[in-house]
C-alpha cells in the first residue's frame, strides 16, 4: 500500500485530485490484494488540504509564476536589443526600415515626413561597402591614433573646410564640439576632461 500512496507525493497540493486519480489507479493495478484471509476487492481515495497548507501553496505557486514571467520578460527583452543593436541599429536605413516594418507602439514608427527616395537614398548611402561608410571607418582608425591636441586641429581644419564649402550649420556645430570640449563627446566616443 505504500507504493501507492508515495503517488501522493508527486503532485502539488494544489492538484488534489490529480493526486487522488493516481492513487486510485496504483491500487486499481494492485486489487484484490488478499492478506490474512482478507480479500480487498475496491478501494476508494479521499484525499483533504487544510485551509492554510491549500493558501500558502498558492502564494508559492504565483510567486514562482511571477518569477517565471519576470525571466521570460528579461530573455524577451535582451533578445529585442540585441536583435536592434545588430541588425535594426547598424545604419540608418536599416533602422528606418525597420520601423516601416514594425509598427510597434513600443518601437514608433516612420516619422510623416519620411519618403520611399529619402529611405531607398540612406540605405544606398549606408550599405557596408559605401565610399562613406569605409572613409568613416578608416577616419575612426585615423583618430584614434591622435593626440588630443591633434584631434582639436583636426576639428578646426574641418569646421573651416566645411565653412568655406558653404555649410555654415555644420560648421557651426563642429564649432560647438572644439569650443566646449567638457560637456560633450570626445571624436573617439569617450568623455575627455581639459
Amino acid at each position: 500500500m505504500r507504493p501507492q500512496l508515495a503517488k501522493a507525493g508527486e503532485y502539488s497540493v494544489l492538484r488534489v485530485d490529480a493526486a487522488r486519480q493516481a492513487i486510485r489507479a496504483a491500487l486499481t493495478h494492485t486489487l484484490p490484494i488478499i492478506r490474512y484471509g482478507v480479500e480487498v476487492l475496491h478501494a476508494a481515495v479521499t484525499l483533504q488540504v487544510d485551509n492554510e497548507t491549500l493558501a500558502a501553496a498558492r502564494l508559492l505557486d504565483r510567486a514562482r509564476r511571477e518569477l517565471e514571467l519576470d525571466a521570460l520578460a528579461r530573455r524577451q527583452v535582451k533578445a529585442r536589443l540585441d536583435f536592434l543593436r545588430t541588425t535594426c541599429l547598424a545604419d540608418p536605413g536599416t533602422a528606418k526600415l525597420f520601423t516601416l516594418l514594425e509598427r510597434s507602439p513600443r518601437v514608433g514608427g516612420p516619422s510623416d515626413d519620411a519618403t520611399l527616395d529619402e529611405l531607398i537614398r540612406t540605405l544606398h548611402a549606408w550599405k557596408p561597402e559605401s565610399q562613406w561608410v569605409l572613409l568613416a571607418q578608416l577616419l575612426h582608425e585615423f583618430l584614434a591614433d591622435l593626440s588630443e591636441p591633434q584631434r582639436a586641429e583636426l576639428l578646426h581644419i574641418m569646421q573651416s573646410a566645411i565653412r568655406t564649402l558653404g555649410n555654415e550649420q555644420l560648421a557651426d556645430r563642429i564649432a560647438v564640439l572644439t569650443s566646449d570640449r567638457n560637456e560633450g563627446p570626445a571624436l573617439n566616443g569617450e568623455h575627455t576632461e581639459n
